[in-house]
């Protein structure tokens, strides 16, 4: 940013260089841009796969939780499944036959010249067909019920790997092996995005001997905020202020 380019503080406090105010500055840097990576399951975390400052890429697993009680209910599933499926095929056939009983009748009412069977016979012919249709609409919808609950339990399986949503290094890591999680828990880790680190998107709070307070992002101009006012200050490009040291990434 130039010298007056944006907006001007009014009065005394016009955009200036932080190198123009000798230092000593003191503060912590901080990206950012940082995304919090939690959990969307409870349980007990099994093994942990990445710590403070690992670089990170998409999809690598961070952490893995025990799956030991959702393998067990993935089995129930698919156990149910199967018993659903199986119990189609029986009600298809129980439809076969049922209609195939009710033809037999109706082809010897018909030899019969109506005489028989009687119409009581051929009423619960009737009935039993729709009886047998209606318990295979209900053992196919069976069938998509335990096919939802098992797709349901393999997608909390998948969930129990907590994996970086992107390219970056761990900022903060807040789980241990052992440790129970909470799915309402914020944060598991901490990461911030490599892009950060390519453009210099840092932010700092720095406090000058005189007491007076700088906010400053590198790579752009400061603004200086004297106590009380609020102002926010970036550092000019490229460098950080005067008497502080560049913050080092391995």
């Amino acid at each position: 940013m130039r010298r007056g380019a944006g907006l001007r503080p009014p009065g005394k406090h016009r955009p200036e260089y932080l190198d123009r105010h000798p230092g000593p500055y003191t503060g912590n840097l901080a990206p950012i841009n940082q995304v919090d990576v939690g959990s969307e399951l409870s349980g007990i975390v099994r093994s942990v796969g990445a710590d403070f400052n690992d670089v990170v890429s998409v999809g690598q697993e961070l952490a893995r939780l025990d799956t030991s009680k959702l393998e067990a209910q993935a089995l129930q599933a698919r156990a149910a499944l199967q018993g659903a499926r199986a119990r189609v095929l029986l009600a298809r056939a129980t439809v076969t036959e049922a209609d195939a009983n009710l033809a037999r009748l109706k082809h010897v009412r018909e030899l019969s010249g109506g005489q028989m069977p009687s119409e009581h016979d051929m009423d619960q012919a009737d009935a039993a067909l729709a009886r047998a249709r209606a318990d295979q609409a209900s053992a196919e919808a069976q069938v998509a019920q335990a096919g939802a609950t098992l797709n349901a339990t393999e997608t909390d399986l998948k969930k129990t790997v907590i994996r970086s949503p992107i390219n970056g290094i761990v900022l903060v890591r807040k789980v241990e092996p052992g440790q129970t999680v909470a799915a309402s828990a914020p944060t598991c880790f901490r990461c911030f995005h490599s892009r950060t680190l390519q453009c210099t998107r840092f932010q700092s709070k720095a406090m000058t001997k005189d007491g007076e307070t700088h906010r400053f992002q590198i790579g752009r101009a400061e603004r200086k905020m004297p106590p009380g006012k609020g102002r926010r200050s970036v550092a000019t490009p490229g460098r950080l202020p005067k008497g502080s040291s560049k913050d080092r990434i391995p």
